[in-house]
């Protein structure tokens, strides 16, 4: 979602118009704010770990993450690099970028020594 929101944004505010008139006589930034508090919703799963793995689940109205699962996917912990970073520059806000590069390193700090490879899971709290 937060891609499809900065994606749309992105087309509709690009002055070449690559893809035909995509522009709203209108448009505000609508998509860019709803990113935004989106992002800040998913902040608490990545503030809140010892080693900046996000945690799976995060409730958005209140920001309490789950935290009966002490693993995540590798995916779920990486996926949101590009979308954060991304968010971070279009806002003049470098705490997406941040966090979501903290994530990156302890994926990265993980790998197999032998093959340089992830596992499907990586627990958040501990390293094992």
């Amino acid at each position: 979602v937060l891609g499809a929101l900065l994606s749309a944004h992105l087309l509709i505010i690009d002055p070449l118009q690559p893809f035909g008139d995509l522009k709203i006589s209108d448009y505000d930034n609508e998509l860019l704010d709803l990113a935004h508090d989106l992002a800040s919703r998913l902040l608490p799963a990545f503030e809140r770990t010892p080693h900046g793995l996000p945690y799976p689940r995060v409730n958005l109205m209140t920001g309490m993450v789950d935290g009966s699962r002490n693993d995540t996917s590798t995916a779920g912990a990486g996926s949101l690099s590009l979308e954060f970073s991304i968010l971070s520059r279009l806002v003049g806000d470098p705490v997406y970028e941040r966090v979501a590069r903290r994530a990156v390193n302890s994926l990265w700090a993980k790998r197999n020594n032998v093959t340089g490879l992830l596992g499907l899971r990586n627990y958040i709290t501990y390293d094992a």
